[in-house]
C-alpha cells in the first residue's frame, strides 16, 4: 500500500501541487491584477502538470529519444509520447499567444485566439500520430482540437471547474481502458485544475481590482489542446469496450455550460454564474462518464477482432 499512495504522490500529488505553485503565483498574488499575468500563468501551469507527471513516470529521456540519441538508451519511441512533446510546446504557445494579444488593439484579441487554436490545430494533426495514422485520423485529430476550442470557450469564469471535470473524466476512461499512465498524467492536471480553481477564487475576492479568469486567450488554448489529444491518444490506445464517440465527447463536455446559461446571466454573483455553468457541463459529463461504465460492464461492442490495433504503437 505505501508503494501505492508513493506511486500516487510522485505522479499525480506532487505534479498537481508544482502547477498549483507555478499558476498561483498569477491567481493570487498582485499579479492577478495584469490580464497578461493570468493567461500565461495558467498557460504554463496546466500543460506542466501532465509533463512534470509524464517526466515523473517515464523520464524525460521518453521525450528526448525523438530528437536526439541518448546515450544508453536503447528503447524505442512510442507514438503516444507525442502527448508529452506537444504539452511542452502548448506553453510555449501559450506565452506568444499572451503576447500577442498584448500587441493588437483592442477587438482584435479574438484573432489571436482563432489564429493561435488554428496552429495547435494544424501542428497536432501534423506532428501528434498514434498507432495506425492515416489522413483521416490526422484530420480528426485538428477537428477535435478545433471543436473543443468552440467549447471550452463557452465555459467562461467556470474554466478552471469544469476543466477538473472534463480532464477527470478522461482520467477514468483512461484507467477503464486500461491506460494506467495516461491515467495518472490526466488525473494530474485534473487536480491541479481543481487547486488553480480555488486559488483563483481565494485572489478573485482578496485581490482589489483581481482580472478574472476567462476561457479565452492562452488558457482556451491550452485547456482545448490538451483535452482534445488527452481524448484521441487515450481513445487509440483504450482496450474497454467504450466507443469512441464517448472519447470525442468528452472535450465537448465545457460547451455545455450553455445549459443553464439564462441562469447564469441572471445569476447575483460571479460565484453563482460560475456555479451555473459548472453545473450544466457537470451533468453532461457525468452522464458520458456513466455511459462508458455502462456500455463497458455490459459487454457490448466489437469482439474477437483479429487486427491487432496495438501493433504499430511505437516509431516516430
Amino acid at each position: 500500500m505505501d508503494g501505492v499512495i508513493g506511486y500516487i504522490v510522485s505522479v499525480v500529488v506532487i505534479p498537481a501541487v508544482l502547477a498549483a505553485v507555478v499558476g498561483g503565483l498569477a491567481l493570487a498574488t498582485p499579479l492577478r491584477r495584469r490580464e497578461w499575468a493570468v493567461g500565461a500563468g495558467l498557460a504554463i501551469a496546466l500543460p506542466l502538470a501532465f509533463v512534470a507527471s509524464f517526466v515523473s513516470e517515464l523520464g524525460s529521456v521518453a521525450m528526448l529519444r525523438k530528437f536526439m540519441v541518448v546515450e544508453g538508451d536503447d528503447a524505442p519511441f512510442e507514438r503516444w509520447h507525442w502527448l508529452g512533446i506537444a504539452c511542452a510546446a502548448l506553453i510555449a504557445l501559450g506565452f506568444a499567444t499572451t503576447f500577442a494579444r498584448s500587441q493588437v488593439a483592442r477587438g482584435g484579441e479574438r484573432f489571436v485566439d482563432l489564429a493561435s487554436l488554428l496552429v495547435a490545430a494544424v501542428a497536432a494533426g501534423i506532428f501528434v500520430q498514434f498507432p495506425q495514422p492515416s489522413i483521416a485520423s490526422q484530420i480528426g485529430i485538428a477537428g477535435l482540437v478545433l471543436a473543443a476550442g468552440s467549447a471550452v470557450a463557452l465555459a467562461g469564469g467556470a474554466l478552471l471547474w469544469i476543466s477538473w471535470g472534463a480532464f477527470g473524466i478522461l482520467a477514468a476512461l483512461a484507467g477503464i481502458g486500461g491506460f494506467a499512465s495516461l491515467a495518472v498524467m490526466a488525473g494530474a492536471v485534473s487536480m491541479a485544475s481543481f487547486l488553480l480553481a480555488i486559488l483563483a477564487a481565494i485572489g478573485g475576492k482578496s485581490i482589489r481590482d483581481a482580472k478574472p479568469v476567462e476561457s479565452a486567450g492562452a488558457p482556451l488554448v491550452v485547456v482545448a489542446s490538451m483535452l482534445a489529444l488527452i481524448a484521441r491518444g487515450g481513445d487509440a490506445y483504450d482496450q474497454s469496450r467504450t466507443p469512441d464517440w464517448i472519447w470525442w465527447l468528452v472535450p465537448l463536455v465545457p460547451g455545455f455550460a450553455l445549459l443553464f446559461m439564462r441562469q447564469s446571466l441572471r445569476a447575483p454573483s460571479i460565484a453563482a454564474a460560475t456555479f451555473w455553468r459548472t453545473f450544466g457541463a457537470a451533468l453532461v459529463g457525468v452522464a458520458v462518464l456513466g455511459a462508458a461504465i455502462a456500455m463497458d460492464a455490459s459487454g457490448g461492442g466489437a469482439e474477437g477482432d483479429d487486427a491487432d490495433p496495438y501493433a504499430d504503437m511505437y516509431g516516430g
